[in-house]
């Protein structure tokens, strides 16, 4: 969305204003682009807002590669969500976040993982939402 459609549209206090903060939450292999390259594309525009951080993950793989869409590793989000509701989808990938090191995704470690950790007696919480 550009400029002139975030003004249309009553964001552009919000998106660009002096006090707004951009996060770029991004994987390993982006960092050096996120970090130096694009900062100095937007600084060389000079009507663009800096980002504030930059959060990197390490790898989500799949069956233990790394996903690759030319390849057929991984899946998606439609596929994933005609398989599985969104709560045990978003409470996996949340708690199996790659924060420190790369992780592996499984639709039968996703299964194991949202009926043992969740239905376990203090567990309810999940149970009244």
């Amino acid at each position: 969305m550009g400029r002139a459609q975030r003004r249309r549209r009553g964001l552009a206090p919000l998106v660009d204003g002096p006090d707004a903060r951009q996060y770029y939450f991004i994987g390993k292999d982006n960092i050096p682009f996120h970090t130096v390259i694009w900062p100095a594309i937007l600084m060389a525009r000079g009507d663009t807002i800096l980002p504030y951080d930059v959060p990197a993950n390490e790898y989500m793989n799949f069956g233990g590669a790394k996903a690759s869409k030319s390849a057929g590793i991984g899946t998606t989000v439609p596929d994933l969500l005609k398989a599985f509701d969104p709560d045990p989808i978003r409470y996996y990938l949340t708690a199996n976040a790659p924060e420190s090191s790369d992780t592996d995704y499984s639709a039968d470690e996703l299964i194991r993982a949202t009926t043992t950790s969740l239905w376990q007696p203090g567990a309810t919480w999940f149970i009244g939402r």
